[in-house]
């Protein structure tokens, strides 16, 4: 294939030029190759010589796949193709014949991202603007409705998503057979379990497609958050053993952990990758594809590095946020209002990086993640003891917001918890995302119901809420705290209008900026 770099190609699209056709090719030099007739027979009669195929375990001993189960494959011992056949490009992938000559739109794609969440969507359009054709499958078909509803509405919020659609550079499909392609990029979530551990169901479900899809020469790429030797125990694996390759020989497959921040809207395209292969032709390989998509490309040097660079990335963020939470909890007992201190600090021109506190930390990849920190370390016989207690301020935040509330009720307004009335305001895990994954806004609200509280709420990016018993709650119309005793800030989105809590004495508590400071009133 003939990859254009990211700055080639943002050139190209800025002075309006078509972007050429991307094609298979030997070497950078060489013109398109196709597999004729000829080609196609002699590798055939090669194959047929063949006249014993041998199964190997593909063991690792020392290698990087040390740990595995073994991997029977079919192997000849004989070549099956002949030297000239062999895949030399950065991408070590050979393309039949091209996918606008064939015109076999829904059977081949240059590109297929499986998993059309925060990760997958702007990884599509990231590929599909880069040039890629590119097929983005999910198993959900309301996601698919709501995308393709969405992208197509006029005064769409995302105008590129529409454009990459009509023109059909980016096609939607429902999960099913994956169709023929170059590269896959998986992107499924890997959330937590009740249990606390980490749920692999869709990540194997994503590489089992793949593997039963792909073909020889395919380069596999996982996006998706994993635990530090998933990969390599797991996925790897499975792939190898659905598609009868072997990988790191028969087809590349590499990490490149997902780094987006769905609430603060910098470019896909802008932010650095991280990358890692099973072999280093693997790590070749998937450089020179992100590279086709992605401004900055770092390879590092496993893909297991590649794994802790994101568990380390998380862990980072929880233990800081967990010492900000513990600064406010020490705040509180001085009267000195922890944002104004973290403010301050935050001046200091090097090492110092700003933390806030707030009702604890949520999502999908900060508190799980860091549980991957820790299960690493015990696998190995390792205490963490900073991470573990970050751990257990982050999971007491929830309880604590509570007993907040029902001390500061009872103190300023003489008001009992129980059977009062609560409007909460925001219950996604931050500000600004459509996300309720381990939110401690729920908690809180879990935890209110459970001291007997009435509780109501508002959030307009989450019309519903399936509570705890299956018990369902639904989103006020409007931001009105008519006939609550109290309304309680947990999630501050910056779209919402917070004036109409500013009218009568009805008491409002901000929980937002600060647990549990301070307490602001809106009266």
């Amino acid at each position: 294939m003939n990859f254009h770099s990211y700055d080639q190609r943002a050139e190209l699209a800025r002075t309006g030029q078509r972007l050429p056709t991307i094609e298979w090719q030997r070497d950078a030099n060489a013109p398109p190759h196709r597999l004729t007739e000829s080609r196609k027979s002699r590798r055939t009669t090669l194959e047929n010589k063949c006249d014993k195929i041998e199964k190997i375990a593909f063991t690792s001993g020392d290698s990087a796949l040390a740990g595995l189960p073994a991997i029977e494959c079919q192997r000849s011992r004989h070549k099956l193709v002949d030297e000239s056949d062999q895949p030399t490009t950065a991408a070590g992938i050979e393309r039949d014949v091209s996918r606008l000559a064939r015109g076999d739109e829904m059977s081949r794609a240059d590109v297929v991202v499986i998993g059309l969440g925060f990760v997958g969507v702007p990884l599509a359009a990231a590929a599909a603007r880069a040039g890629f054709q590119v097929c983005g499958v999910d198993a959900a078909a309301e996601k698919l409705s709501h995308l393709a509803e969405s992208a197509g509405a006029q005064g769409s919020q995302n105008p590129e998503l529409r454009t990459l659609l009509t023109t059909g550079q980016l096609e939607l499909r429902r999960r099913g057979a994956l169709p023929d392609a170059d590269v896959y990029c998986i992107s499924v979530p890997t959330p937590m379990r009740a249990d606390g551990r980490i749920d692999t169901a869709h990540l194997l479900d994503a590489a089992e497609a793949v593997g039963k899809a792909m073909r020889k020469g395919a380069l596999v790429l996982v996006h998706s958050t994993c635990a530090p030797g998933s990969l390599e125990q797991q996925v790897i694996p499975l792939i190898a053993r659905k598609s009868r390759l072997l990988p790191g020989i028969d087809f590349h497959i590499a990490h490149a952990p997902e780094r987006i921040d769905p609430a603060r809207g910098t470019p896909t395209a802008d932010l650095p990758r991280i990358v890692a292969g099973l072999t280093p032709q693997c790590t070749k390989a998937a450089t020179t594809f992100l590279r086709s998509a992605f401004a900055r490309v770092v390879p590092v040097s496993s893909i297991r590095t590649a794994e802790f660079v994101k568990t380390f990335e998380n862990t980072f963020r929880l233990v800081n946020i967990s010492l900000a939470n513990e600064l406010a909890e020490v705040c509180r007992g001085h009267d000195v209002d922890p944002v104004e201190v973290i403010e301050a600090a935050a001046t200091k021109p090097y090492g110092f990086l700003p933390h806030h506190p707030g009702i604890g930390a949520g999502g999908g990849c900060i508190p799980v993640v860091t549980e991957f920190f820790r299960a690493s370390a015990r696998q190995r016989g390792v205490i963490p003891p900073m991470v573990e207690a970050a751990l257990a301020v982050n999971a007491a935040m929830p309880g604590r917001t509570v007993e907040l509330i029902r001390d500061r009720l009872a103190r300023s307004w003489k008001l009992s918890l129980s059977r009062c009335k609560v409007l909460v305001v925001g219950v996604t895990y931050k500000p600004d995302v459509v996300d309720i994954r381990n939110s401690c806004a729920v908690q809180v609200i879990n935890r209110l119901r459970v001291e007997a509280a009435d509780v109501g709420y508002y959030d307009p990016r989450i019309p519903q809420l399936r509570m705890e018993r299956g018990r369902a709650l639904r989103s006020t119309a409007r931001l009105d705290a008519t006939g609550f005793d109290i309304a309680v800030i947990l999630t501050k989105h910056t779209t919402v209008d917070y004036s109409a809590l500013r009218t009568g004495a009805l008491p409002v508590l901000d929980c937002s900026s600060g647990t549990p400071v301070p307490w602001q009133d809106h009266d």
